[in-house]
């Protein structure tokens, strides 16, 4: 499951508790619930604080993945290609960047207020530090309050082929190595975990989405989702707002597990 978007507002910190009870009645049923989201594991620990042990989490857009005990995965990025991203970043005009990796996030000093407001309401902590100084990167988040894609066009378009860039929110862009993404990364743990895609059943609102729906035995989109996620669903559920996910999810507890 998606969070921004799919079960909350974007940047939200609060979800409606009768997830936090689907969840465990899921568990209770041997079915595994995978939270796959852009945001930093610190984030999603706050966020699913009553459940958080008996969900797994595939973190920074596929780029990180674990439990709230151990990390099982973390794609990070060479030192060189980090490096010059964060130089030709910083040269861009309103935008502010945080980067994550498997064990914190990072902003510069000098980051907007709006930026720090905004990062304050994902609850989880960060330092600020030289951001050329940070190693292990597993992801580059760009943010601008206007349009994200008109201003960082030229960067996606320079790094093509070396990074990945993937809108994640209507004022996000987040840089990860190429390849990885949240299907790819759930397609990993599904197989090590002998779970065929058949059985899986994915939600999400944006354009980082699209690939997990897609490998999903069925994929939902929620009624605000954008427009090439919508099509590219197999079916379409309220929007968060109404709680659409939650919705599904009651159903499958109440048919006994049965994703159809």
């Amino acid at each position: 499951m998606d969070v921004d978007g799919t079960l909350i507002p974007e940047s939200g910190n609060v979800i409606d508790e009768r997830y936090y009870d689907a969840i465990l009645s899921l568990r209770r049923m041997n079915i595994r619930v995978v939270i796959d989201s852009g945001r930093h594991i610190d984030s999603l620990l706050h966020l699913f604080a009553p459940v958080r042990d008996e969900l797994f989490y595939i973190c920074d857009n596929g780029a990180v993945a674990g439990t709230a005990e151990q990390l099982v995965l973390a794609h990070t990025m060479s030192d060189d290609d980090y490096r010059g991203l964060i130089c030709d970043s910083q040269n861009i005009e309103g935008c502010d960047v945080v980067v994550s990796t498997p064990n914190g996030a990072f902003t510069e000093k000098e980051i907007s207020e709006s930026f720090r407001t905004l990062l304050h309401s994902y609850r989880f902590s960060w330092e600020e530090v030289p951001l050329l100084t940070v190693t292990d990167a597993v992801k580059v988040a760009l943010h601008s309050d206007g349009d994200v894609g008109a201003r960082t066009k030229q960067l996606v378009d320079k790094w093509k082929g070396t990074l990945s860039g993937v809108r994640s929110g209507a004022h996000w862009l987040d840089f990860m190595t190429p390849g990885v993404n949240k299907a790819r990364t759930l397609e990993q743990i599904m197989k090590q975990e002998q779970i065929p895609r058949e059985e899986v059943i994915a939600f999400g609102d944006n354009m980082n989405d699209i690939d997990m729906i897609q490998y999903a035995g069925i994929g939902y989109a929620v009624a605000n989702a954008a427009d090439p996620v919508r099509w590219a669903a197999d079916r379409l559920v309220p929007p968060f707002g109404e709680c659409g996910v939650l919705g599904v999810l009651e159903e499958v507890i109440r048919s006994g597990g049965d994703l159809r």
